[in-house]
């Protein structure tokens, strides 16, 4: 009789004939991928006696602290499945995949000599370039995760792909250099172009950590767009790329029309090379998403994983549910917040670095759900914000108990979240029209940054408060309205380059000067729109450097001045070129 744990039971026959899969690492049982997502900061009583300025650099510990959730295991278990299936289609041991390799090289040679005999050129879509492809056994999946920014969604797909030894060398039955996931952001712009670029900077990284030479993002950087398309399919397929992840799927709304043509590549490309896909967005791509493949009839493949910011309390509270410890100034109100909040906090709570523990009560959790509604990210960085708020007063005050108060939480809220403030308050009012406007300023995580590069505070002198001596970073909104500093550093998170944003500043003064901050984000997305659609959203781009090979045809027509002996110079060059 077997045991569980006998090889023969820990895979499946059609998974033991393909080398693609084999060599990957085994199934893990539902226990052991929810094992993986805990990950508990490096903590000891010892932390609690060092000094002000160690103790809020254990703090940035927090950054990478995660608790194990029902979407994350989903996440890992659907991954797996998703990435073994896609393989079933392509086995290197099959006669059927060299020949379907050579048909992709076949094809991309095709469009690339269309373009040097300038014949046929056109504005490719994904199906009119792949139109010829198709793997003798599709078997591919795909699934999608979205959610509103900072609710694990990233982290979770992070965290199952390090499980799988990112590039497998195989020398039986054919010398292939595996590449079992790929990670590439969808363009701001939502351009084919920028996708191809993406992909072959990828790869490029993936075999170079593996310790192998490539040059594709090179090779290909002044190629057609149908070249680089051609191009992209083949080397999906030559590297035998298992699961191919497409991140921040929200951008295909920027522009609409290059939006959809990126939409649907990705469905022809997965139709054509067999490769399974996993798309991360936020809500507002969902429909997008959702049409595109369905309209393909492929659905969403596997369904979709949501992540959902933890729930506040229902209209009656369950019994128990709150922690029964008054807090010091209000009693004991009641609880505005859901059990999946309670225990997220409580879990985390004991991970504190301050000179003094602080007890958690309902004052305190209802704090923290009122300041970041739910959102897991923001809770963590808010606890990491108040205890080095609580440090720096130390620091300057050594006596001090540094104990995490409501007042406290709702302080630092108010002087570090000014950047997600619009987000946070359209959560609390449910207005999903406002949602849609703030998410991408809600995912940049660059305010965070700021914030913990300063430890929180402005450079001048700090002002103390009078009830509890917490420091104050001065507002975004003041008297004179929104600060302009602010404003250009959200727009510079958005990708919007110098130029542009001195602009947009110039031309909403009105609004910036009255405060207006709701009535300046519609604006900025509206803005943000025109300058994609231009094409001008990405950064400055850098000046051409002068040639320097005296084989460069610009070196031979530098000291041409009469243009009529310009055709000669070129023949001149071209008959040289072709005797060599």
């Amino acid at each position: 009789m077997m045991s569980d744990d006998d090889p023969e039971l820990l895979t499946l026959p059609e998974y033991a004939e393909n080398a693609f899969i084999n060599r990957l690492p085994p199934i893990r049982s539902l226990a052991e991928i929810q094992r993986s997502f805990n990950c508990p900061p490096i903590h000891t009583e010892l932390d609690r006696r060092r000094g002000s300025e160690a103790r809020m650099h254990a703090c940035l510990r927090l950054l990478h602290y995660s608790q194990p959730t029902v979407q994350s295991r989903d996440v890992g278990l659907k991954i797996d499945m998703i990435m073994r299936q896609g393989y079933l289609g392509r086995n290197p041991g099959s006669s059927d995949w060299l020949r379907f390799a050579h048909a992709c090289a076949v094809e991309e040679e095709r469009e690339a000599k269309k373009d040097r005999e300038k014949v046929g050129r056109r504005d490719p879509s994904g199906q009119g370039v792949l139109e010829q492809l198709s793997p003798t056994r599709d078997t591919s999946m795909s699934f999608m995760m979205v959610g509103p920014p900072g609710t694990g969604k990233t982290h979770s797909c992070a965290t199952s792909l390090s499980y799988y030894p990112q590039v497998i060398f195989h020398t039986e039955p054919v010398q292939v250099a595996q590449i079992t996931w790929l990670r590439i952001e969808c363009p701001p712009d939502g351009s084919l172009v920028s996708l191809c670029r993406f992909f072959f900077a990828a790869v490029d990284t993936a075999l170079r950590h593996a310790g192998f030479e490539s040059d594709l993002q090179k090779r290909y950087r002044t190629k057609p767009l149908a070249v680089l398309l051609t191009g992209m399919a083949r080397v999906a397929n030559l590297h035998a790329i298992g699961l191919l992840v497409i991140d921040e799927v929200q951008h295909v709304g920027v522009n609409r029309k290059d939006g959809n043509s990126l939409l649907n590549f990705l469905v022809t490309l997965r139709n054509s090379i067999g490769i399974s896909m996993l798309m991360i967005g936020t809500m507002t791509a969902l429909p997008i998403v959702q049409r595109t493949f369905r309209d393909a009839r492929r659905g969403d493949g596997f369904g979709s994983v949501v992540f959902e910011r933890m729930p506040g309390a229902a209209t009656t509270p369950p019994p128990g549910s709150a922690i029964a410890v008054a807090d010091d100034e209000r009693g004991a109100p009641a609880p505005i917040y859901g059990p999946a909040f309670e225990g997220f906090v409580k879990r985390m709570w004991r991970w504190q670095y301050t000179n003094t523990p602080t007890e958690l009560s309902v004052g305190v959790l209802n704090a923290l759900y009122s300041e970041t509604q739910g959102i897991t990210d923001l809770v963590v960085k808010l606890f990491i914000l108040c205890q080095m708020r609580l440090m720096m007063i130390t620091s300057a005050r050594p006596d001090t108990q540094e104990i995490i108060t409501a007042a406290l939480i709702h302080e630092v809220a108010a002087s570090s979240f000014n950047a997600v403030r619009p987000f946070i308050d359209a959560l609390r009012n449910n207005d999903a029209k406002a949602l849609a406007k703030f998410e991408d300023l809600m995912g940049s995580g660059d305010w965070f940054m700021k914030q913990v590069e300063g430890l929180g505070f402005a450079e001048q002198e700090p002002l103390h408060d009078v009830e509890h001596g917490a420091v104050h970073l001065p507002p975004m909104i003041t008297e004179d309205g929104i600060d302009v500093t602010v404003v250009d550093q959200l727009l510079e998170g958005l990708g919007i380059a110098v130029k542009e944003r001195e602009m947009i500043v110039a031309r909403h003064r009105r609004l910036i000067e009255s405060g207006d901050l709701a009535g300046l984000v519609s604006a900025v997305q509206k803005d943000r729109s025109a300058l994609s659609a231009t094409d001008r959203l990405r950064k400055d781009k850098p000046k051409e450097k002068p040639p320097t090979d005296e084989d460069d045809l610009r070196s031979r027509l530098k000291g041409v001045k009469d243009t009529s002996a310009i055709a000669g110079t070129i023949t001149a060059v071209s008959l040289e070129e072709s005797l060599e």
